[in-house]
């Protein structure tokens, strides 16, 4: 019965390149993986610069609506009353400032670093799995 069992143990031992194939597999799947994500990461940097178009236009718009450019020629033809008077000058601007338009390309720049950053990170992993996977003999 043992030696039965010995060479039933034999039989059945794996190859030696089972690993090598198991570990391609999952390399292969990692790859998958990484190619979906760099897909999503770069729809948004995308879509992000896309955003970028309205953003801006909605940021000139507020600005020319905002007198800033009264302001700006204020303090550069009489800054010494700008100067004297500089508390109720920077209230005034503060108040004049567009700051819905500012946020919307701030947080447009925040989404299109980040999903730019995400993009690369995605890629460089993306070639070093690809070296990997082309090192493992299968």
């Amino acid at each position: 019965m043992k030696k039965m069992l010995d060479m039933a143990v034999l039989e059945a031992d794996p190859t030696d390149r089972l690993c090598d194939r198991v570990m391609a597999k999952i390399e292969r799947r990692e790859l998958a993986r990484l190619r979906r994500r760099t897909f999503g990461a770069g729809f948004f940097l995308i879509a992000a610069l896309i955003g970028f178009i309205p953003a801006f236009q909605y940021l000139s718009s507020a600005l020319a609506l905002s007198g800033l450019g009264d302001y700006l020629s204020l303090f550069t033809s009489d800054s010494s009353y700008v100067f004297a008077h500089w508390s109720a000058f920077a209230m005034s601007v503060s108040d004049s400032l567009p700051v819905p338009a500012f946020m919307a390309v701030i947080g447009l720049s925040i989404v299109c670093l980040a999903a730019a950053s995400r993009f690369v990170k995605y890629v460089s992993s993306i070639q070093s799995h690809e070296r990997q996977l082309a090192t493992v003999s299968i």
